[in-house]
């Protein structure tokens, strides 16, 4: 896709195998935004929703290793990474 990542590229890059691929639906995701109501809910049935689906069983059902249950103490972990508000600092405030 235009502008996406490559999986294999990111794949090397980390070392890891990546176990699912989001595909890009932007119209779908400026609609949830508009409304306020989050795609996997209102559109459950888009490749997007059931692939974030799909992410989330995987990550609730990856095996916990020797020091990675401090990492991942939930699905959700990951999004703290994200930036908010443009500053590039991650967290939920």
């Amino acid at each position: 896709m235009r502008g996406g990542l490559d999986a294999g590229m990111v794949q090397k890059q980390l070392r890891e195998k990546a176990f699912i691929a989001i595909p890009e639906d932007t119209a779908l995701a400026t609609y949830a935004l508009n409304r306020g109501v989050p795609f996997v809910l209102s559109h459950p049935r888009a490749v997007i929703s059931r692939r974030i689906h799909n992410l989330v069983d995987n990550l609730i059902e990856q095996p916990k290793e020797a020091g990675n249950e401090e990492k991942m103490k939930s699905p959700f972990a990951l999004l703290s990474l994200l930036p908010v508000n443009g500053n590039g600092k991650g967290g939920t405030h």
